[in-house]
């Protein structure tokens, strides 16, 4: 390896060029400052060919593209044409779909061995057009020029090229090698400061295996390195500014350190044989918290995790002082990098992905282990137990709310304990206590007609005689007093018998007038007054979900992997106005009905919205999704009366709609939590957290709409374990691309089409989107007086265009 360095100018552009080698060709990487017009002059003298195509991603091409291009042409040869490619970004994008992309576009413009691909971006970008120039006409020259820290110091050297699979990340590629990398480190300023940590994750890994003296300095200058990277992005250094100069030293010394480690490793063991693998330290656990957590985690969030988990291992076994962990854990901190991970993943879920990782031998993990700061136990990574991994790893799988990365901090306690007894008493059929009004209905009716229905499975006990705590069994209560004396006996009675519950169950004409122990598992059945009979057959329906501790929607067989599944809003102000028949016709092929709460007349009281669903309960045996759309989301509600809508959407939970609709940006925290954890009582309901974007603000290809994702998981994850959200997202279409972005983030999220979500993007412009989404899409009808969103279709309709496009299996 060989490292020179140009003669200092009077501080002019680029300052400081910096050459190192890589294997055999002399001078592979050039780094300095505003090397743009070098970057022209010298590509052109060193790869002569008639096509130079540069591809990068769409946020890259506002930042950096215009000049770079402008650069390239103004010193483009009067025999070559300057191509320019533009890819959707993020980690979803580095697909086998996307080479082939890529692949397309060159043959298109009739490109052949005789071009020359140069790499603008980070390590997706780098990763993936590098795999290109890898087989394209079985090899073209590639130039790298890295827009991120983790690129410069990491994936842009060395040659790796590969794109993920839902199995694993990097399991298909290629080793191929830049004719150049060049590593402008103005560009650093662009990055926020997450995207900066996540580079450092990278340097502090080189140091921790390589250099304690290069360690000992990231440990003392994360302040100054964050000055050195923001004041690169202001005026240009001068011969006489002391201390941008001194700044600007320390940033190139810093990188530079990682660079010529890993230029050094690499032209010893250019196909990873024994040295190369000390650079993934880190990355064997890493790379499996990266399968779990992506998208939500970054890549050196996960490695930085995992250089922590690898070193308590080398502990474990003897190998290091715990010192050495201290001192790790501390200089990434300084760094702004995680420590232990904030969210709840399964041993045997990380395991299972180390499996597979293209590290192992057999049976066994290769891990890189310390034996002091700038040192390894062996010049390669070691075998290690998978006895040994899970010890260590068994200390991390506990989780710790935190606000790093995003917004996770959900406590934890209260939620276990309530969730942990509803699921270990809901095993068995639950005795049910019926009370409330009419009686005389409820007993003559309704009684006789839902043990008939039960094949047997439930018999009725007067109250005295009931053999309190035992499951399948009907109590009708005359005195809904009585029912507190009944639960009061069962709490007694369960330490005998932890597989039964008690489930109340009090019909009413008045909706929202129970009052019984918020804590306890109740639902309030609202019956219409002028027509009991009529209500037979939906409260029946309804006690037999709860008798099997399921409801109506677990038996239709939704799932994202049968067939499409719908639901239809009737955009109607009162349901007294509509008959059976046409709620029937509006919902033919649907799998369930949305009640937009939002879009009734009449007053805003629990009484009201509890007989609307009433009715539409009489005219239609539909799940029913109970919805509250707030103005800034498209609906009616006014989002500044948080106290109305979270009453609204509890007593959703208390009347027992198979679905209730969340928009979990909409309320505070101590309410969303209050809500979420009522769905561990209520458990034949199931949650949609939703949001919608109106104003594009959250675009698919974005980090806005990913965190938003995240944190909707987060949410389920913590709270209803019991029986995971739907997520919905949606967003507004103003061109074709915001369809294929979307197409981009389910791909991402979604690999294997196995989640229940539904995305959607609304306007004209997206109406493609909805034929799309195969689960629980929303749809209109053409009888209903006007669509819920713009953009939506008939269940017809989509259909339709389905069978056009092939989408049907």
């Amino acid at each position: 390896m060989v490292v020179q360095h140009q003669q200092r100018q009077q501080y002019q552009d680029p300052i400081d060029l910096v050459r190192v080698s890589v294997l055999d060709t002399p001078d592979m990487v050039h780094m300095g400052f505003h090397l743009t017009e070098h970057i022209a002059s010298d590509l052109f003298a060193v790869v002569p060919v008639t096509n130079y195509v540069v591809i990068t991603d769409t946020h890259l091409a506002e930042l950096h593209l215009p000049t770079l291009v402008e650069s390239l042409q103004a010193q483009l040869p009067a025999s070559s044409r300057l191509l320019v490619h533009v890819l959707p970004p993020g980690e979803q994008t580095k697909t086998r779909e996307a080479k082939t992309g890529i692949e397309d576009f060159l043959l298109d413009n009739a490109c052949t061995r005789d071009t020359c691909l140069i790499a603008l971006g980070g390590g997706v970008v780098g990763d993936l057009v590098g795999f290109v120039a890898a087989t394209f006409m079985r090899g073209i020259p590639i130039i790298q020029v890295p827009t991120t820290l983790l690129a410069m110091v990491d994936s842009s050297i060395g040659g790796k090229t590969a794109v993920d699979t839902p199995h694993g990340k990097n399991l298909i590629g290629s080793f191929w090698q830049p004719k150049r990398i060049y590593m402008d480190l103005a560009l650093l300023h662009t990055l926020p400061d997450r995207e900066l940590a996540n580079g450092m994750a990278e340097v502090i890994k080189t140091a921790a295996i390589w250099s304690q003296s290069d360690f000992e300095n990231l440990e003392h200058a994360s302040a100054d390195i964050k000055a050195a990277i923001a004041a690169i992005g202001q005026q240009p250094i001068t011969a006489k500014d002391d201390e941008g100069l001194r700044l600007r030293d320390l940033l190139m010394h810093t990188i530079l350190a990682a660079v010529r480690v890993k230029a050094e490793v690499v032209s010893n063991d250019e196909r990873e044989s024994g040295l190369r693998g000390l650079l993934n330290y880190g990355h064997t656990v890493g790379h499996a918290f990266e399968m779990l957590l992506t998208p939500g985690w970054l890549h050196g969030e996960c490695v930085a995790v995992g250089m922590l988990v690898e070193a308590e291992i080398a502990c474990a076994l003897g190998h290091c002082h715990p010192s050495v962990v201290d001192r790790l854990q501390a200089c990434l901190k300084k760094h702004g990098l995680p420590t232990q991970l904030t969210e709840p993943l399964l041993l045997e879920d990380v395991m299972r992905i180390m499996k597979v990782d293209k590290k192992n031998k057999g049976t066994h993990k290769r891990m890189v282990i310390l034996s002091n700061i700038g040192t390894t136990l062996e010049q390669r990574a070691t075998l290690v137990s998978d006895a040994a991994i899970q010890d260590v790893l068994r200390q991390y799988m506990s989780f710790h709310p935190s606000s790093y990365p995003g917004s996770r901090a959900i406590p934890q306690q209260q939620h276990k304990g309530a969730a942990e007894s509803s699921l270990t008493t809901m095993k068995s059929g639950p005795c049910i206590i019926l009370c409330g009004e009419p009686m005389e209905w409820i007993r003559d009716t309704f009684v006789p007609a839902f043990i008939a229905s039960s094949g047997g499975n439930y018999s009725i006990h007067h109250q005295q005689h009931t053999p309190i705590g035992t499951s399948n069994h009907l109590m009708v209560l005359d005195d809904i007093r009585d029912v507190d004396k009944a639960l009061l006996q069962q709490s007694k009675d369960t330490s005998n018998n932890n597989n039964a519950t008690m489930v109340v169950v009090r019909f009413t004409y008045e909706g929202g007038s129970t009052t019984l122990d918020p804590s306890m598992a109740w639902y309030e059945y609202v019956l219409v007054k002028e027509d009991n009979d009529a209500s037979l057959r939906g409260a029946l329906d309804f006690l037999q979900g709860l008798a099997e501790m399921r409801p109506r929607h677990r038996a239709s067989s939704l799932s994202p992997c049968s067939r499409p599944s719908y639901f239809v809003t009737p955009t109607i102000p009162n349901y007294a106005s509509v008959s059976s028949q046409q709620v029937n016709h509006w919902l033919q092929q649907a799998d369930a009905v949305e009640m937009r709460a939002d879009l009734l007349d009449g007053p805003e009281t629990l009484s009201h919205i509890g007989k609307q669903l009433a009715l539409l309960r009489q005219r239609t045996q539909k799940p029913i999704i109970f919805t509250i759309r707030t103005q800034p989301q498209g609906g009616k509600f006014d989002a500044s009366n948080t106290t109305l809508y979270a009453q609204w959407i509890t007593w959703a939970h208390r009347w027992g709609c198979e679905y209730v609709d969340i928009e979990f940006t909409a309320l505070p925290a101590p309410q969303l939590e209050r809500i979420l954890l009522l769905n561990g009582t209520c458990q034949t309901v199931q949650c949609i957290l939703s949001f919608h974007d109106l104003d594009h603000s959250y675009p698919w290809s974005g980090p806005r709409m990913i965190d938003l994702y995240e944190r909707a998981c987060a949410l389920s994850n913590t709270y209803l374990q019991h029986d995971p959200a739907i997520i919905k997202l949606v967003g507004v279409a103003h061109s074709t691309w915001d369809n294929l972005e979307l197409d981009m983030f389910r791909r991402r999220i979604d690999p294997t089409m196995n989640k229940k979500l539904i995305l959607i993007n609304m306007g004209q412009q997206g109406r493609i989107s909805r034929v799309k989404n195969t689960f629980l899409t929303p749809a209109t009808h053409p009888a209903l007086p006007h669509a819920a969103a713009p953009g939506q279709l008939s269940i017809i309709d989509i259909q339709d265009l389905r069978s056009r496009l092939g989408l049907f299996a």
